[in-house]
């Protein structure tokens, strides 16, 4: 390796920690204060390394970066490869203990402390030939590819240990520094760890894999692209408590799963597979982790209401690699999967309390709500397979227009401001337009059966239908052929003071006038229309808190008008013609407002 002149004056001081990297050139360094954590990581920088004399400059401590060139400084320029030039507090990891001699090649988990070979003083590294830190040797750095070189950190008596994360090139191309990190107690630190694993942690190298169970995993894991671990726990199951890091996949085995709970900064793969689960209590346990869900398998969210917002979010990416799989939030806070999901062609079930489906769900799976909780889908959601709504609310805020059918079920509901393809009201089942109040809108035809239910929300009595009471777009038809009269079917009238509230009075609303609200247009038309086969009800039921609004003497009733099914409010002073319309008495005691046996027409 051919020497290099440094004349680097007063510039490196002793009260900071700088690295300077040069290609064809220069590094020179300095650390600015402690950090209050014990392993100090940088996070993803990717800073380039320029292919001039320039070089870069970097603060480790601080975490900054600059590529112009440092006046006090200079460097041979006839020093080939890329070169790393280090001032007295930063001294890197060599292969001798000369200032020049080359800086060494770390492996994935290896660890750096005080039994490594380090250099004192000025000094600097060369990688014109295979004598320097770049070439195909047993420590020495492949060019353009990702490896890891170590550091110590001195001001006064403190020393700090450290890894960087580089990719060096030759002489006249560009580099990177991906990302570093050090232990601020002073204690040695493995090659990419970001956080603190523990006094016995496995390093899990790349090629390797291992069986074992929570209790046999130690203190925390440290695994390389291309490792793999399989937890295998029987039907109790068990818990890994320890911090997971780096990439690699892991597996889950068994009925009874893996629970983690802790801090897991971890970005390679878990595969849950057929019929076991893994169980999250907030989003630090599984880092960015891609997770996959096979047969019968489950991913569970013991989800706290004090961790609501970004405790509870989870950016993962989510598929299924099976027949069917679960989501189900076990506890009491409201989920947010932020990721995309991919159904992959099975049943993606979600069950359980509140969650938010933020990411969009794709491809040719089928999705089926079942538990108390909501779940609410957001954005473009692209799946071709059927919805079906068995329990709970399905709050439709995006789009699920792609969907074959969306089938709501007894004691089910369907509501939000989004759009949904084809749907089927059974009976027992509930629609329930908009977010108090809105549109649901509806790409494809409707089907009402006997005995469901419309929860009917109106806050002014003179606005607009979709802003001021709840309405239905159908681009297609409205079938209401299969309703009957022994068993027909409900508007529920819920008033509210103000949109979003949960009660009260609507506003503008005279029990002395007469009202017309649009509650669903069909641009395919309406069919099967009879207004016996309509009850409407004004106290509170199916989870409405009814009309609370003065309507004594007053009837409502439901028309048809062209393509709009119409609720009609008329007040006492007003006589109804004959056979115009399906009138109905409201009765304050029982909440039901009784028929009067007449001729509908139906108007089209």
């Amino acid at each position: 390796m051919k020497s290099f002149y440094q004349k680097f004056g007063s510039w490196g001081r002793t009260s900071q920690w700088w690295l300077a990297f040069c290609s064809g050139g220069a590094a020179g360094l300095v650390p600015v204060g402690d950090a209050g954590a014990a392993i100090v990581y940088s996070g993803e920088k990717n800073i380039g390394i320029t292919s001039d004399f320039n070089g870069v400059f970097i603060s480790v401590t601080a975490q900054q970066s600059i590529t112009q060139a440092n006046g006090l400084w200079d460097l041979n320029p006839f020093f080939g490869g890329l070169g790393i030039a280090n001032s007295p507090g930063f001294q890197p990891v060599r292969s001798g203990t000369g200032n020049e001699a080359p800086i060494l090649a770390l492996t994935f988990g290896a660890s750096v402390g005080g039994s490594l070979t380090y250099s004192s003083g000025w000094g600097g590294s060369g990688a014109e030939d295979d004598s320097g830190h770049i070439g195909a040797g047993v420590g020495q750095f492949t060019a353009g590819q990702t490896g890891y070189l170590g550091f110590k950190l001195l001001s006064g008596t403190d020393v700090r240990y450290g890894w960087m994360r580089v990719n060096l090139t030759g002489n006249g191309e560009t580099g990177s520094v991906i990302d570093w990190a050090y232990d601020n107690s002073g204690s040695p630190i493995l090659t990419g760890a970001e956080t603190d694993l523990g006094a016995t942690p496995i390093v899990q190298q790349a090629g390797t894999e291992q069986t074992l169970s929570a209790s046999q995993a130690g203190t925390g894991l440290l695994m390389e692209e291309g490792a793999k671990i399989i937890f295998s726990e029987g039907a109790a199951g068990g818990t890994y408590a320890g911090n997971i890091e780096g990439a690699g996949e892991i597996r889950v085995a068994g009925a009874g799963g893996l629970r983690l709970s802790g801090l897991n900064p971890f970005s390679g793969t878990v595969s849950v597979l057929e019929g076991s689960r893994l169980t999250l209590g907030g989003a630090g346990n599984l880092g960015s982790a891609q997770i996959t869900i096979g047969s019968s398998g489950s991913l569970e969210f013991d989800s706290l209401a004090a961790n609501n917002g970004s405790a509870n979010t989870f950016a993962n990416a989510i598929s299924l690699d099976g027949q069917a799989a679960t989501l189900n939030n076990t506890g009491s806070g409201k989920v947010v999967l932020a990721g995309s999901i991919a159904s992959n062609g099975g049943l993606l079930v979600f069950t359980g309390g509140s969650i938010d489906v933020l990411g969009g769900i794709s491809q040719v799976g089928s999705l089926s709500k079942e538990g108390t909780g909501t779940l609410t889908l957001s954005g473009s959601n692209t799946y071709t397979g059927a919805t079906t709504v068995a329990a709970g609310l399905l709050t439709v805020n995006g789009s699920i227009s792609s969907s074959a059918l969306t089938t709501v079920q007894s004691g089910a509901a369907l509501g939000g401001s989004g759009t949904v393809g084809t749907i089927l009201v059974k009976g027992g089942g509930t629609i329930a337009p908009g977010n108090s109040p809105g549109t649901l809108t509806v790409s494809g035809d409707a089907v009402w059966e006997a005995g469901g239910n419309y929860n009917w929300q109106l806050v002014d009595a003179l606005g607009v239908a979709g802003a001021d009471w709840d309405t239905v777009d159908i681009s297609g038809a409205l079938d209401l052929s299969n309703l009957t009269l022994a068993d027909p079917f409900k508007v529920n009238i819920w008033s509210l003071s103000s949109p979003g509230a949960s009660t009260g009075d609507a506003l503008n609303f005279d029990g002395g006038s007469n009202y017309s609200w649009t509650i669903a247009t069909a641009l395919g038309g309406i069919t099967g229309f009879d207004a016996d086969n309509f009850s409407i009800y004004t106290a509170a039921m199916n989870g409405t808190n009814g009309f609370t609004n003065n309507f004594a003497g007053g009837t409502f009733s439901v028309s048809v008008a062209g393509n709009s099914l119409n609720l009609v409010y008329e007040g006492p002073s007003v006589v109804p013609e004959p056979a115009s319309t399906f009138t109905v008495l409201a009765l304050f005691s029982s909440g039901v407002l009784h028929r009067r046996k007449r001729v509908v027409r139906s108007e089209k």
